[in-house]
Parts: C-alpha cells; sequence; structure tokens
C-alpha cells in the first residue's frame, strides 16, 4: 500500500477499506434520506379535515405494526436462543463450559433490529409524504409530484442504505475485529439475513391479508353509508400503506440482502491469493456506486409547468441513474477483478441491469392503461366480470412466458460471461436500481393516497383533477413495480438455490431416487397449500370487521378502532406467525429426515410452481386495477356503467392475487432457502429415512 493510501485508508488489505467506502456510501444514502424528510417535512400540513383523514390512517398503521413488533420480539428471542445454543455452542455451558460469543444469534438479532428499522423508517416516510402531496396538488401539480417524490425517496434510500450499513459493518466486525477470515464469515452472514426474512414475511403476510381482508369487508358492506364505508376506507389506506411502502421495502430490502449475501460467498470462495478479497467487496462496491448514481439521479425528477407526463418524469431518473452506473461499474470491475475475467462479470453486471429496465418495461406494457393489452381487457367488463376474468388470466399466463424468458437470457448470458459469479453480479446489477424504484413506488402511493385525501376532504375540482392524474400514474408505476419486485425475488430465490446446491453438493441429475422425487412434487404441492392459507386467511379477516346481523339485513362494521385491532391482531399473530413457524421448521424437519439432496429437490419443485404462479398472479392483478382506473376515466361507459360494476368485482380478485399471494409466496420461498443455509450443517445426504 502505499503512503497516501495509507494516510487515506486506515487498514491494511483491500477487503476491508473498500468495506470502509461501501460503509461510508451507505452512511451516505442515510443522510440523504434525512435531507428528503426535512424538505418534505418543511412543506404544508393541508386542512384540518385532510389532517383527520391522514391520523386515521396512522393509527390503523400503528396498531398493525405494533402486533408486528411483538410478534418479531417472540420469534426473534426464540430462534436466537435456539442459534445461539446450537451453532454458537452455548449448550456447553450446561456441561459447566464457558460463555462463547454470540456470533450467530447476535448477527440474527442484528439483522432483526436492521429490519424493523427500514419498517418504521417506511411507514414514517408514508405518512410525511401523503398529506403533504395532497397539499401540495392545491399548488400545482409540479409541486404535487416533486412532494411525492421525495416522500418515496426517503423509503428507498433509507432502506437501501440500512442493508449496505448492516452488511458492510458485519463484514468488517467480523473480519478485522473478531479476527474471522473470509472463508468463515458465512454462517454469522446468512444469520444476518435470516433476521431480516423473519421479519419480511411476517410484514409481507399480515399486511397482505390485512389489507385483503379490508378489501373483501368494503365489498360486503356494498353502499354502506356512515360509519361503515369511512372504517372500511380508513383501513383500505393502512392496509395498502402496508402493502405497497412497508411491504415493498421489505421486498427490496430481502432481495437485496439475500443476493448480496450470496454474492459475497461466490466472490469469496474464487481461487487465488488476492481474489477472494476482490471478488468478494465487488457487489458491495456496485451497489455503493448505485446509492451514488441514484442521488444524481433523484435531481431530475422534476415537471415543466402544464407537463402532464408523470410517468416519463420519474423514469428519467431512473435512466440517468443507469447510465451513471453502466459508466462506473466498467471502472470498478477493472480495478478490483483480474485482467483476465474483469470483462466477462463487466458484461454479466450490465446485463443484469438492461435485462431489469427491460423487464420493467414489459412489465409496464402488460399492466398500465396506456398500452393494448389492458384497453382489450378494459372492453371485456362490457361484457360481465366472468369474461373479464378469464381474459386477465389469459394476459397473466401469456405474460409469464415473456417474462421467463427476460430472466432465463439473463441467467444464460451472464454464466456464460462470468461463470456463477457472473450470474451473481448481473442479478446485483438489477438489483443496483431498486433504491430508485422502491422511491418510485413509494412516491406512486402517495400519489394514489393524496387522491383519496383530496376526494375526502372536499378540496376544488381543480385540485382533485390534479390528484386523478397523479392516481392514474402511479396505479401504472406501482402494478409495473410489483411485477419488478416479484421477478427479481424469484432470480434472488434462483440465486440461493445455486448457493444451497453449492454447498450441499446437490446434483439433480445423480440423485434421481425416489424420495428425492417425492421431494420435488412435495415442493410443487406446498405451494399451493401455502396460496390456499393465503387467501382463505384474507376471509377470516373479513369477517372480524363484520357482524352479522339478522338474516337479509346488511353486514355492520363494528367500532372502527375496535375493528382495525382486531383484524391487525388476527392477521399478525394467527396468519404472519403460522406461516412464518412453517417456513422455519419445514425445510428444517425435511431436512433432518429426508437429507439436503431431497430438500433441494423440494425447494426446486416449489421455485418452479410458486414462480410461474407468483408472476401470473402479479400480472393479472396489476392488469385488473389499471383496467378498473381506465373505465373510471371515462371510458366503456365511465363511472356507474355496467362495465364499471364488473371492474369493481374483478378488482377485488386482483388485490387478492397481485398484492397478497404473489409476494408472499416469494417471500416465503425465500426465507425456507435462507433458513436451510443456516441449518445445513446438521444435514445429512441422506437424512434419517
Amino acid at each position: 500500500m502505499s503512503a497516501l493510501a495509507a494516510s487515506v485508508f486506515p487498514f491494511s488489505h483491500i477487503l476491508s477499506n473498500v468495506l470502509l467506502v461501501v460503509l461510508v456510501t451507505g452512511i451516505l444514502a442515510l443522510v440523504a434520506a434525512m435531507s428528503f424528510r426535512i424538505a418534505v417535512g418543511m412543506r404544508g400540513v393541508g386542512t384540518q379535515k385532510m389532517q383527520d383523514s391522514a391520523l386515521a390512517e396512522r393509527s390503523s398503521v400503528a396498531a398493525f405494526l405494533g402486533h408486528v413488533r411483538w410478534v418479531v420480539l417472540f420469534l426473534s428471542l426464540l430462534f436466537a436462543g435456539c442459534l445461539y445454543a446450537i451453532m454458537d455452542g452455548g449448550w456447553s455451558v450446561v456441561a459447566g463450559g464457558a460463555w462463547p460469543f454470540p456470533m450467530v444469534a447476535g448477527s440474527f438479532l442484528f439483522g432483526v433490529i436492521m429490519a424493523l428499522a427500514s419498517v418504521s423508517c417506511a411507514a414514517r416516510a408514508a405518512h410525511t409524504a401523503q398529506m403533504r402531496t395532497a397539499q401540495a396538488a392545491r399548488i400545482g401539480l409540479t409541486e404535487a409530484l416533486r412532494t411525492a417524490f421525495l416522500g418515496g425517496a426517503i423509503t428507498g434510500f433509507a432502506v437501501v442504505g440500512l442493508v449496505v450499513v448492516g452488511l458492510a459493518f458485519l463484514l468488517l466486525l467480523l473480519t478485522e475485529f473478531l479476527g474471522v477470515s473470509l472463508n468463515d464469515v458465512g454462517g454469522p452472514m446468512v444469520a444476518f439475513a435470516a433476521g431480516a426474512s423473519i421479519v419480511a414475511l411476517i410484514i409481507r403476510v399480515a399486511g397482505g391479508i390485512f389489507f385483503q381482508g379490508a378489501s373483501l369487508a368494503g365489498t360486503d358492506t356494498g353502499a354502506a353509508a356512515g360509519a361503515t364505508r369511512v372504517s372500511v376506507a380508513g383501513a383500505l389506506l393502512a392496509g395498502d400503506t402496508v402493502v405497497e411502502v412497508v411491504g415493498g421495502a421489505m421486498d427490496l430490502l430481502q432481495s437485496v440482502l439475500f443476493v448480496l449475501v450470496a454474492a459475497v460467498l461466490i466472490g469469496s470462495s474464487m481461487p487465488g491469493e488476492s481474489a477472494p478479497q476482490q471478488a468478494a467487496v465487488l457487489p458491495l462496491a456496485v451497489i455503493g456506486l448505485s446509492i451514488v448514481s441514484s442521488i444524481f439521479g433523484s435531481f431530475v425528477v422534476r415537471t415543466k409547468r402544464g407537463d402532464r407526463n408523470v410517468q416519463g418524469v420519474l423514469k428519467n431518473g431512473l435512466f440517468l441513474a443507469a447510465t451513471l452506473l453502466l459508466i462506473g461499474s466498467f471502472f470498478l470491475c477493472r480495478g478490483l477483478l483480474a485482467a483476465d475475467m474483469f470483462l466477462g462479470v463487466y458484461i454479466a453486471t450490465i446485463t443484469g441491469l438492461v435485462v431489469g429496465i427491460v423487464f420493467s418495461m414489459a412489465a409496464e406494457y402488460a399492466t398500465s392503461g396506456h398500452f393494448a393489452p389492458v384497453r382489450r381487457l378494459a372492453a371485456e367488463y362490457k361484457d360481465g366480470f366472468v369474461s373479464a376474468t378469464l381474459a386477465g388470466i389469459a394476459l397473466g399466463a401469456r405474460s409469464v412466458c415473456l417474462l421467463t424468458v427476460l430472466l432465463i437470457a439473463d441467467v444464460v448470458i451472464a454464466f456464460i460471461a462470468g461463470g456463477f459469479f457472473g450470474v451473481a453480479m448481473s442479478m446485483v446489477g438489477m438489483l443496483s436500481l431498486l433504491g430508485v424504484q422502491l422511491a418510485v413506488n413509494a412516491s406512486c402511493s402517495a400519489m394514489e393516497h393524496a387522491g383519496t385525501i383530496a376526494g375526502s376532504s372536499d378540496l376544488p375540482k381543480q385540485v382533485c383533477a390534479r390528484t386523478d392524474v397523479l392516481r392514474s400514474a402511479g396505479s401504472a408505476l406501482i402494478a409495473a413495480g410489483r411485477v419488478s419486485m416479484v421477478g427479481i425475488g424469484i432470480l434472488s430465490g434462483v440465486l440461493l438455490l445455486i448457493s444451497f446446491s453449492g454447498a450441499a453438493s446437490f446434483d439433480a441429475a445423480n440423485a434421481a431416487t425416489t424420495l428425492v422425487v417425492v421431494c420435488l412434487l412435495l415442493g410443487a404441492a406446498v405451494s399451493f397449500a401455502v396460496l390456499s392459507v393465503l387467501l382463505r386467511g384474507s376471509r377470516s379477516i373479513a369477517r372480524v370487521w363484520l357482524s352479522k346481523s339478522q338474516p337479509g339485513r346488511a353486514p355492520v362494521l363494528d367500532d372502527g378502532v375496535r375493528a382495525v385491532r382486531k383484524a391487525a391482531s388476527g392477521a399478525v399473530w394467527k396468519m404472519g406467525l403460522a406461516l412464518s413457524l412453517m417456513a422455519v421448521l419445514l425445510p428444517v424437519i425435511l431436512g433432518v429426515f429426508a437429507g439436503s439432496q431431497a430438500l433441494g429437490a423440494f425447494f426446486l419443485g416449489f421455485l418452479i410452481s410458486s414462480g410461474g404462479l407468483a408472476l401470473a398472479m402479479v400480472v393479472s392483478g396489476g392488469a385488473w386495477r389499471n383496467a378498473l382506473r381506465h373505465v373510471e376515466e371515462g371510458n366503456e361507459g365511465g363511472e356507474g356503467s355496467a362495465a364499471h360494476r364488473s371492474a369493481l368485482i374483478v378488482d377485488v380478485l386482483g388485490v387478492s392475487l397481485g398484492t397478497t399471494v404473489a409476494p408472499s409466496l416469494v417471500v416465503f420461498l425465500k426465507t425456507m432457502l435462507v433458513v436451510s443455509l443456516l441449518s445445513l450443517a446438521f444435514f445429512t445426504g441422506g437424512g434419517m429415512l
């Protein structure tokens, strides 16, 4: 190391110095999020009626997250105790030994804390942005769009910053201060990812069921007036915040964390003396570069006076960040990798970046009301909800073919260019823009909520017209972003399966025993079992909202606050806790009794069945929602027509499939995979059977 470098960097080898730089970029993201929070907080909050509407939603979200924290506390202490006793050697204390250092259990709890901090940041940012976006719409469309995007950027940069800071700090602590070699950091890193994954699973499953239950309750109440409609509407807003903003943040957190952990572990196994260190830090360095690129991209999200192309403006930041990342990653790969491999890894990285953008554009084409597929779907509503339902299912199934081909092309090109490490880096490249995408998705949620607040607060028609423009653009981008999140979640599951297969020496061609084939089919069957649990759970939560009175009378809603608390409690404690325990215990039991080979086949079956299901459902759900928006804008008969009534019925199905079932299936798969990686040392190849 040169004298200049030694004066700048405090450590003696490249791994720790690059980790220090990455840590600084993570802190920079948190500073950017804080500055955006201050900028949005300085804007007006609107009328008292607007504040009351936002306060009711905030109370509902707080009630839901309060139950989430208690469940997470219970599960984290239970699992951390097991990890400390089994993996850290805490059981030796029973025999009179010393208390070992809680390396794995501590990493698990650190992941839980980081995920809970992300949840809190996302929820607070959503509340800050929604009401202020509605108030900014009273001034103009430009001010409303800028306010919404800054509010979404709080979530995007806060989540990415927390992930990068957490992972870089953990690696720096392990390698530099605790003396753990790079080959031995796998256990603590996977435990860190597992802790965050438990929180993500509870948020995604329980939040989706909470929102879906409120949606079903709203359908059952029909045109009921008074407290019924107000309370259900407030619950729908709260559920939408949990699903779209907080749930989207958890999807991003889990995918980024899993891909980074897998890429670091694959890179650390590279041959050579210094190659493992350089390859291990490259994924984190690319994500750090993406943070800087995204900050620059956030400054170009502005509209001119009179410009109503909201979607195009929001994409400007995405394209600028992609361009900067395309250039900067070349120099990162060239500086960190050997001359004979940097070009292949760079090609793999930009392949992931380009495929990610194309995937998002294809998802937008399939789900946006600005394009032919959704407009043809909207025309089907005139023939009834059955015809529209079948057309939406067909659209989702057709889209799976194209989207799957894109994912296959990404994996094949990346593998040819850089092997398994190239596949990992392609997924890092695809994820590198998710911070901006999450900011866009969160801002779109703020736009939709601003329209609801404006409508319920009796604001002038001119203001409502502006928020309608925002709602239309927001609905289209949310649907496309949800499809992208599911697709990237599937790819991160593929990368985790590759890591599991390498660690377990799983070879599908040579492991075709009867037990392995049975577990392959069992994995496909379990995905449908989870689907059933999610759909039935939402119906049971909907019953909490409604108390059935005498035959022939409309359902009557219980007290609003009491109903919110009961619904949140049921969604979290009954469904979130049950599926979390299932995601942890199922792979452990299967691995102990059937072995790692059969467990790998189980994951393969679950991935193939749930991946296609999730993509089809999320595309169909988004298309149904935007077809409804298309009708509400005055097309196909407009509001109040037969087409509109059919669209409202089908949209409930779209909410169930697109916002609850599809994302939950992917999160469930990734949680099972990371738990299996963590406990793989206790599985034998053939198991106990």
